[in-house]
C-alpha cells in the first residue's frame, strides 16, 4: 500500500514552519514549505525543495507543528552581565544556576533557545 500527500500550509506573518520528527534516538525538522509525505512499506519518507529524509514508522515516536526549527542547537554568546530576565534551565525544565557541560534551554529577553556548554 502506497499513501502520499502533500502539505499546504498558510504561514503566519511570513514565519517558516515546521513538521517535528522524533524517534526514540533522535529529532529532526523539516520546514512545510512543499512537503510530501509517502508512506511504503513501513516507511515515511518526507521530501520538501530542501532535503529529504526517511523514518521507519516503527521507530517514529511522535510527530508535530512547530513554527520553529526544534532540533537546532546555537552557540550564542552570552553575556556574564546579570539580567533579571535571563534563564538557564536543563533539558527536564529544572531551573539552572550554575550549568555544568551539558545541553541546556536558554530564555533571555523573551526569545528560547538551545546553547551546548562546552
Amino acid at each position: 500500500m502506497l499513501l502520499c500527500m502533500s502539505l499546504h500550509v498558510n504561514t503566519a506573518n511570513g514565519q517558516r514552519q515546521y513538521l517535528i520528527f522524533e524517534t526514540s534516538e533522535s529529532r529532526t525538522a523539516l520546514a512545510l514549505e512543499s512537503l510530501k509525505l509517502t508512506i511504503s512499506d513501513g516507511v515515511l519518507t518526507a521530501t520538501n525543495s530542501d532535503d529529504s529524509r526517511t523514518f521507519l514508522l516503527k521507530d517514529l515516536t511522535r510527530m508535530y507543528f512547530s513554527e520553529s526549527d526544534a532540533t537546532r542547537i546555537t552557540s550564542p554568546q552570552i553575556s556574564t552581565k546579570h539580567t533579571s530576565d535571563r534563564v538557564l534551565f536543563d533539558m527536564q525544565g529544572h531551573r539552572i544556576m550554575h550549568p555544568s557541560k551539558g545541553i541546556y534551554i536558554l530564555k533571555d529577553n523573551g526569545k528560547t533557545q538551545k546553547v551546548i556548554v562546552k
